[in-house]
């Protein structure tokens, strides 16, 4: 199954699109950043592999402040990037 970067991006935004503007605008910019830099470039595996570890990140930075949707962004990440 090849994935395509538009595919990659819709994903992404479905994510995003579940998230509360208001507690979670840090993390929705996070990966807005990312889905910008996606549509910008042809290998949307290479930001997709960076933005799985700023998740990481975040996630520990902010002691799991939103655990629930890093998780299914991860969840989403991994797939995607397994499905290359």
């Amino acid at each position: 199954m090849s994935i395509k970067s538009d595919d990659v991006v819709r994903k992404l935004e479905e994510s995003v699109g579940t998230f509360n503007i208001n507690s979670e605008e840090v993390l929705i910019e996070l990966v807005m950043s990312y889905i910008f830099k996606m549509n910008k470039q042809v290998d949307w595996q290479m930001p997709l592999t960076n933005l799985r570890s700023d998740l990481v990140y975040y996630s520990l930075q902010t002691d799991d402040q939103n655990k629930r949707d890093v998780e299914e962004l991860l969840f989403k990440i991994n797939y995607l990037l397994n499905c290359k």
